[in-house]
């Protein structure tokens, strides 16, 4: 706009004209949203149900953690589908309520927080997708849902071990109580956070704990052997565990000795590991 004061002419003003933001009484706002709390339904069952046949893979599974992996696996591919189809619903939403219209420039950062919500609630399944529709009254309230994951009771508890290899090759037996229950086939990630995606081979069990009775003794010994056959073994106990206690341990098995040098050598090598699990229960499938 070009405008005088007096009969001196002044720098022109640009003026832009746009519609009004929607308020919580347009009669399309619903609609809207209906359509893209739809779209994004679909999203997550499509990918749910396709990513599932990798998540069912016995390669994946017998490599990976699933509890871990499975949810950064589910957001790079729903992050990567939002950018690739531009199919960013968040940031189209917000453009509604607000009258604007929203695009993702990465240089600047601009509506990238938009696309990351998308992603992370097409990533999260139908089951995140169905709550939207119940917290929005689109869906009743009663569809029942998944129960939550077990918890640990008064009458048990939770005992891993962890073998820190060093002579030992091949398969390490675990006993507990004289019987064996299981065998640790190789070794952990040097990279702690890297334990956090694959499964622990030099622990057993390799994810959660093995579930035991509270309030009794456990003994728990290593049993292998080195390269020239000599057998290695390191034990940890007996102690009582408590009620709901989440025991993590670390062995290290050394040559067997005999006799009051073996026994000696234990009493001086048996440190516990324990911390509370009120809270929670360990990683589990």
């Amino acid at each position: 706009m070009s405008y005088k004061i007096g009969d001196a002419p002044q720098t022109p003003i640009e003026i832009s004209v746009r519609p009004r933001a929607p308020t919580l009484d347009s009669p399309n706002i619903y609609d809207a949203s209906f359509k893209a709390i739809f779209v994004l339904f679909i999203l997550a069952v499509l990918v749910e149900n396709g990513l599932a046949l990798l998540f069912r893979w016995r390669p994946f599974l017998s490599y990976f953690d699933s509890r871990s992996t499975n949810a950064l696996v589910a957001f790079i591919f729903s992050l990567a589908l939002v950018l690739l189809f531009n199919l960013d619903i968040a940031n189209q939403l917000i453009g509604i309520y607000t009258g604007t219209s929203r695009t993702v420039e990465l240089a600047s950062w601009d509506g990238l927080p938009g696309t990351l919500l998308t992603a992370m609630i097409v990533a999260g399944g139908r089951a995140g997708v169905n709550k939207i529709f119940q917290a929005f009254g689109f869906r009743p309230t009663s569809v029942e849902e998944q129960p939550p994951p077990p918890q640990l009771d008064e009458q048990h508890a939770w005992i891993a071990v962890t073998l820190l290899r060093d002579k030992a090759v091949g398969t390490v037996a675990v006993w507990i109580n004289d019987a064996v229950a299981g065998s640790i086939p190789g070794s952990s990630p040097k990279n702690k956070f890297w334990r956090f995606f694959v499964r622990d081979k030099g622990r057993y069990p390799q994810t959660a704990g093995r579930p035991v009775e509270s309030d009794a003794p456990y003994a728990i010994e290593l049993k292998g052997n080195d390269k020239d056959g000599k057998e290695l073994k390191s034990s940890w106990g007996p102690y009582k565990i408590g009620k709901r206690a989440v025991v993590d341990i670390e062995l290290k098995v050394m040559i067997s000795l005999n006799g009051a040098r073996w026994a000696a050598w234990a009493g001086r090598n048996r440190v516990p590991t324990q911390r509370s699990a009120n809270a929670e229960s360990p990683r589990q499938t």
